[in-house]
């Protein structure tokens, strides 16, 4: 079961450490790169946030790291009130929280309330050849004032929704020579270079 509280009532019923760990780490640029539904959440998007904050971004990640049951531990973006989250948050003056959506087929939404943002990015992953859809209305638009891309310093960020399917495709086996998937690095330098 979902909690119906903010991070406070997620706290009271699980263990950092033990159920969920974060990750922050500071940046350079002014820009913050989310993914509050990482490890076993939302499988992947922990990951790709990582690799697009590289060293420059600040990077906060909460990750489920519970053996099952990690969807317990998501709290919807509007409620998402960790305090180290928003202590981050309040210092960005641009913010990306990445997410995962369901579906087998390979494609991203593009969210939130920066619109020029939010059109640089969609621009630039089609150009990039990733199919970009229409961000659905309610959560996956990213457009409540309370969603932790939204609640920075400018009131408005982007939420990058990113389906199943394309999370798999980016993260699948290493090359044969153990270096990193090149598509995956692609990708990242896509939404980096669109959100500078």
């Amino acid at each position: 079961m979902k909690p119906v509280g903010g991070f406070r009532h997620l706290a009271a019923q699980f263990k950092e450490g033990d159920d969920f760990e974060i990750v922050t780490r500071q940046g350079s640029s002014g820009t913050l790169v989310l993914a509050i539904h990482g490890g076993g959440i939302e499988p992947g998007t922990a990951e790709i946030a990582a690799r697009v904050a590289g060293r420059k971004h600040a990077l906060y990640l909460f990750k489920g790291i519970r053996p099952q049951g990690n969807a317990a531990l998501h709290l919807t973006s509007t409620r998402f009130d960790e305090p180290r989250a928003l202590a981050l948050v309040a210092a960005a003056s641009t913010i990306l929280s990445i997410h995962g959506c369901r579906g087998k087929a390979s494609f991203a939404m593009v969210g939130g309330r920066d619109e020029g943002a939010r059109e640089r990015l969609k621009g630039a992953l089609a150009g990039a050849g990733i199919r970009v859809e229409a961000a659905a209305r309610g959560a996956m638009a990213g457009q409540h004032p309370t969603n932790i891309c939204n609640r920075g310093c400018p009131k408005k960020g982007i939420q990058l929704e990113l389906s199943r399917g394309l999370r798999d495709r980016l993260l699948g086996p290493m090359d044969d020579d153990g270096s990193t998937d090149i598509e995956l690095e692609r990708f990242c330098t896509t939404i980096r270079e669109a959100i500078s």
